[in-house]
């Protein structure tokens, strides 16, 4: 606790802040002031527990420095001394509430007991707000569980079991107006479930943090899956009540896309007079957003189409039908007089109508060139595929920005240097290295030969076309994929068979397959021999080496 102790008398204010073990008492902190102002701005700043004070004192007396902090609402207890027998000063220190009463000299065991009266009472005070502090928050927790029912419960039996709740209990309608605002996600903005859930979970503890306690008069914040429900209460008639609350929904969702980045839709459901009402206010928010949703399709659904329209356009008038083929066929061979000459070719007969394309145009034509071109040289230019690829992305990106009217002349320059590049990656290696990509396929499937693989599969992790692939992994490794999975497979079975005593099944399912029939019939197309005939056989070849 705090003690303050206002005395003008150095000689004793300095006695009883020094002279006595204030600590034994539950006092930690012991303030002193020399004349009433100083107790007063001390009072308002430490707020004390406990304050004995003179009656006369210079600039504000014992007196009205009782008044001052009661009118501050800082009600400490006081304990009043004064140098008058005089039953008027009396009378004002009690009247004010003092604890007691004492008159100079003090009598210190006397003002001991006044201050274990203080602390006592100090104490019980404190004991009896901690009980209605629980007991208040027990009936606000109780509360929320109830607006929580009264706003999902969709059983007409339960709610009327609430209501009637409510009536025994008599707990009235708190305020005079409330309404249910809901917010949930738009879903063409996430891709997956628990991003959903993870983004309306920061809105959540946003609002949590950010939601001020006099924006209403008594608001409850509810989360539910990828919903967020908030019940709010006020004091204004129904037409004002829903103004606020529209204000305030324009508010908060401009902070949420502002400081979160996340869209929402949000709704308020129509303004309620009583219990009843909260779960149809709930029920109007949520049509409201269903209606939201359905328009957000409609014009994204308009949007898209107009927007596809105006592609296809594009792209009919900018890609035309240029033959690539002999182009790639130049760059392959690694001549590069005859891969200039084509390209010119496809140059000069794209020159007309892009001189007078637009930017997109442009773009497109560029994009659909080094796709066609890189798609088919890239992965065969194992030492500078990278470098090339980085390449045709740095050249997008710069296009996207141009803006300049020279920008088929730096398009033009863009092709040939490119084409340039990849006839003298043809020329060092001849295109008779192993494919980049092969290595690290043999790598996983080293590494992942115990999962479920297919040809699509691996394909599609290293971003190819599925029948590219197949053609390649043929050519460089002269067995089909499955096949050379099954080998794969196979070769690490007989390892097992050999080396440890685990079950067929076991084996069957460490080596990929989940049907121990089909292990063992792949096995025997492969060895001549069942795992089982396999595994007798090592293990009498074993046996007969060692002599056992």
């Amino acid at each position: 606790m705090r003690l303050l102790i206002a005395e003008d008398e150095l000689w004793l204010r300095k006695r009883l802040v020094s002279t006595i073990d204030w600590s034994s008492y539950g006092i930690s902190e012991v303030y002193e002031a020399e004349d009433g102002g100083e107790a007063l701005e001390i009072a308002l700043k430490e707020k004390p527990d406990i304050v004995i004070t003179d009656i006369r004192m210079p600039e504000l007396s014992g007196i009205d420095l009782m008044k001052k902090l009661n009118e501050n609402s800082i009600f400490s207890k006081m304990i009043v001394v004064s140098g008058y027998d005089d039953f008027e000063y009396a009378q004002g220190a009690l009247r004010m509430g003092a604890i007691n009463y004492l008159l100079k000299p003090v009598d210190e065991e006397e003002l001991l007991d006044s201050v274990k009266r203080c602390v006592e009472e100090l104490k019980k005070e404190k004991n009896k707000e901690t009980v209605f502090d629980k007991q208040s928050a027990a009936s606000e927790m109780l509360m929320e569980h109830i607006y929580e029912d009264l706003i999902f419960e969709t059983s007409e039996k339960r709610t009327e079991e609430l209501l009637q709740k409510l009536s025994r209990k008599e707990i009235g309608f708190p305020f005079q107006s409330a309404a249910v605002v809901n917010m949930q996600v738009r879903e063409h903005t996430f891709f997956v479930n628990d991003k959903v859930k993870s983004d309306m979970w920061s809105v959540y503890q946003w609002l949590r943090r950010n939601l001020q306690e006099d924006c209403y008069e008594c608001q409850y914040l509810y989360m539910r899956g990828s919903q967020i429900v908030l019940l709010l209460f006020g004091d204004d008639l129904e037409a004002k009540f829903m103004e606020r609350v529209e204000n305030w929904v324009q508010l908060i969702r401009e902070a949420l896309q502002k400081e979160l980045n996340i869209s929402l839709f949000m709704a308020a459901g129509d303004v309620t007079d009583d219990f009843s009402g909260i779960h149809r206010s709930y029920e109007m928010a949520q049509k409201k957003i269903k209606e939201k949703r359905a328009e957000e399709k409609r014009i994204l659904a308009l949007r898209n189409q107009e927007t596809e329209q105006e592609l296809n356009t594009r792209f009919d008038d900018v890609y035309g039908e240029y033959d690539f083929k002999l182009l790639i066929k130049e760059i392959r061979n690694g001549d590069s007089e005859k891969a200039q000459t084509e390209l010119q070719a496809i140059l000069q007969s794209s020159s007309r109508r892009l001189q007078s394309a637009d930017m997109m145009k442009l773009q497109l034509f560029y994009m659909n060139f080094i796709n066609r071109i890189a798609g088919a040289c890239l992965p065969e230019c194992e030492a500078y595929a990278d470098e090339l690829a980085m390449q045709c992305m740095t050249v997008m990106r710069e296009l996207i920005y141009i803006g300049s009217d020279t920008i088929v002349t730096e398009m033009w320059d863009c092709l040939r240097k490119f084409v340039e590049k990849l006839v003298e990656v043809y020329q060092e290696n001849n295109g008779k290295r192993k494919h980049w990509m092969i290595d690290q396929v043999l790598q996983y499937v080293e590494e992942n030969y115990n999962t479920a693989l297919s040809t699509r599969d691996i394909a599609g992790r290293f971003f190819m076309n599925t029948s590219y692939f197949s053609k390649l992994f043929h050519e460089q490794m002269g067995c089909t994929f499955s096949n050379y999975l099954i080998n794969v497979r196979v070769e690490k079975a007989k390892m097992m068979l050999t080396q440890t005593n685990m079950k067929l099944y076991d084996i069957a399912e460490a080596v990929g397959y989940t049907n121990v029939q089909y292990f063992s019939t792949i096995f025997k197309e492969k060895e001549g021999l069942t795992p089982s005939a396999f595994r007798q056989m090592r293990s009498a070849v074993k046996d007969e080496y060692t002599g056992k």
